[in-house]
């Protein structure tokens, strides 16, 4: 069993992918990011709608939050 086990956890480990990060290669783009989970029958709530910002910026914690604004 602890074999199976090993050899699972190698092969994930193995599939994640590169862990660089390119910083440079292109210019900022402002994008927005919805985080949250839809489930069928149940109503929709705890969705976040945030914003990206540049690396090597300090940005305000507070203003990445969207806020719903009313008409």
């Amino acid at each position: 069993m602890k074999k199976y086990l090993f050899a699972i956890l190698s092969l994930l480990l193995v599939m994640c992918g590169e862990g660089t990060v390119e910083i440079g290669s292109g210019q900022y783009k402002p994008k927005i990011v919805v985080e949250g989970y839809i489930i069928p029958g149940n109503p929709i709530k705890g969705i976040r709608i945030t914003r990206n910002f540049p690396i090597n910026t300090q940005p305000n914690p507070f203003s990445l939050i969207l806020k719903k604004r009313r008409s």
